[in-house]
């Protein structure tokens, strides 16, 4: 087997390979497409500590969204406004209890109960 059979070989072992770990990302939702929509809630927190915009969102401990976007009240004292993207489809209570619960990592999650 020449040089050149042995490269084309090993290229392909290498698409191949790549190519099953993008399916395993997509199978196992690590990597969302345009599949799931998603619709703007926004909610006003006094405190936003360890939150960023990739942070997830719960709802009785069932992931339900993330975190899109986060800002100042126009008024310092009236907190932050937290804006969520939250999976087309799930109905978020008006009188729910929001806690924020943070992680060994420093990772925070928004919960709401």
């Amino acid at each position: 087997m020449n040089k050149a059979v042995g490269e084309f070989f090993v290229g392909l072992t290498v698409l191949v390979g790549l190519l099953g770990v993008a399916v395993l990302l997509l199978r196992f939702g690590e990597i969302t497409g345009s599949r799931v929509k998603h619709y703007a809630a926004y909610l006003q927190i006094s405190d936003a500590s360890g939150l960023s915009t990739a942070s997830r969102v719960t709802l009785n401990g069932v992931e339900i969204g993330s975190i899109r976007a986060i800002r100042s009240e126009a008024d310092p004292r009236g907190g932050v406004i937290v804006e969520l993207s939250i999976v087309e489809g799930t109905r978020v209570p008006r009188d729910v209890a929001v806690t924020l619960e943070r992680g060994l990592i420093g990772e925070a999650t928004l919960s709401m109960r």
